[in-house]
């Protein structure tokens, strides 16, 4: 059986922690992606870590965090972040945002039993145990025209619902194409480079094990 497309994740990262309004924030965002966005802002106090997000926007097309020092786009299509690269700079280069650091996530889902799990493994050891859950995690470290990046693949034993409600077993893969958090201080993603980063990474995140 084929693998399921779950969901992306795109991940971006400041080069310094967002000292503006939230609101303003806010208000940028919806002129990109659409006025009548579920839109909840956190009264988060100062003091908490930049991580944590201080506004949260839904719509049908895409879910958004945003916090101090990072912004995550949680969307259903695949082609979403290379689609999108325009919106996401005029958004930035409204609120004096730059970024340095870019995580490209996809998840997908295969049904199956553990044997496709196993597969990866040595299969002389795993079949002496009755396992019930298995999680294979690898990375590669890889180079796009100078943007060095982890090249990261997972494989968990687990479960998702069909739309009847209904329970099925297989392995969720996550594919994950992020650059080095040591080369931050010398990355400085611009509209061209990021869209580099995505096409590369749009191509490697359909190669799966699996």
């Amino acid at each position: 059986m084929e693998k399921q497309f779950i969901q992306l994740q795109l991940a971006l990262f400041f080069k310094a922690d967002f000292s503006g309004k939230i609101e303003d924030a806010s208000l940028a965002i919806k002129k990109k992606f659409g006025s009548d966005m579920g839109t909840q802002i956190l009264n988060v106090p100062s003091v908490v870590s930049s991580e944590i997000p201080r506004l949260i926007l839904t719509s049908k097309e895409v879910d958004i965090n945003f916090s101090k020092n990072r912004i995550d786009f949680f969307a259903k299509s695949k082609s979403f972040a290379n689609n999108n690269v325009q919106n996401i700079f005029d958004i930035f280069n409204e609120l004096k945002i730059e970024i340095v650091r870019v995580g490209f996530v996809l998840t997908f889902f295969k049904e199956s039993d553990l044997s496709d799990i196993k597969s990866l493994l040595n299969n002389t050891k795993t079949d002496l145990i009755d396992l019930k859950d298995i999680t294979v995690r690898l990375n590669k470290e890889e180079d796009v025209k100078g943007l060095k990046f982890n090249n990261s693949q997972m494989y968990v034993s687990g479960s998702v619902k069909d739309n009847d409600g209904s329970s099925k077993n297989g392995v969720i893969i996550t594919r994950d194409i992020n650059s080095l958090v040591g080369d931050v201080d010398k990355n400085n993603f611009t509209k061209e480079k990021l869209e580099n980063f995505l096409e590369k990474a749009l191509e490697l995140a359909e190669i799966s094990l699996i």
